[in-house]
C-alpha cells in the first residue's frame, strides 16, 4: 500500500487489483514480444467488471459454437462483447484485447471469472480500511 491511500494486489487471474477510497480497477500490462513491439495496457474499471464477466461468458459460448461450425483448417476472427476478440484457427480462444489474455478452456474461464469475483468481494473491506487512514 502506498502513502496516498492506494492498495494494489496481483490477482490470480493475472491482473492487478488497484483500490482507492472511492473507486477501483483491474489493470493489465501485456509486454511486447521484444523491444520492437509496444506494450499494451488495459484497465477495467470497477463498475465495468460485471459487464466483462458477462461478456467473457457470452463470448465463450459463441467461441464454442463457432469452433463446432468451422471446418478444420479455416480461420475465423470476430469481435465479441466488450471489444474482446474471438478467434478460431491458428490462434484460438477468447481474448481480452487483440490476442492478449487467452481463454481456451472452461477451466480458464472459471479461473478468470473467479479472480474477478474475488476482487469484487475484496474491494469493500479494502476501501473501508483506506478510509480510516
Amino acid at each position: 500500500m502506498s502513502k496516498n491511500g492506494t492498495y494494489e494486489e496481483t490477482l490470480p487471474c493475472g491482473g492487478t487489483l488497484r483500490v482507492l477510497q472511492d473507486n477501483w480497477e483491474i489493470r493489465y500490462c501485456f509486454l511486447g514480444r521484444d523491444y520492437r513491439y509496444k506494450s499494451v495496457f488495459k484497465t477495467i474499471l470497477g463498475e465495468e467488471v460485471e459487464k466483462y464477466i458477462q461478456a467473457y461468458q457470452k463470448n465463450w459460448i459463441e467461441y464454442i459454437a463457432l469452433k463446432a461450425a468451422t471446418p478444420k483448417g479455416n480461420d475465423v476472427l470476430r469481435y465479441g462483447d466488450a471489444g474482446m476478440t474471438i478467434s478460431i484457427g491458428v490462434i484460438e480462444g477468447v481474448f481480452l484485447t487483440a490476442f492478449h489474455l487467452p481463454i481456451k478452456s472452461d477451466a480458464a474461464l472459471e479461473s478468470l471469472v473467479g479472480g474477478y469475483r474475488y476482487a469484487q468481494k475484496r474491494v469493500g473491506r479494502i476501501q473501508e480500511f483506506l478510509r480510516t487512514l
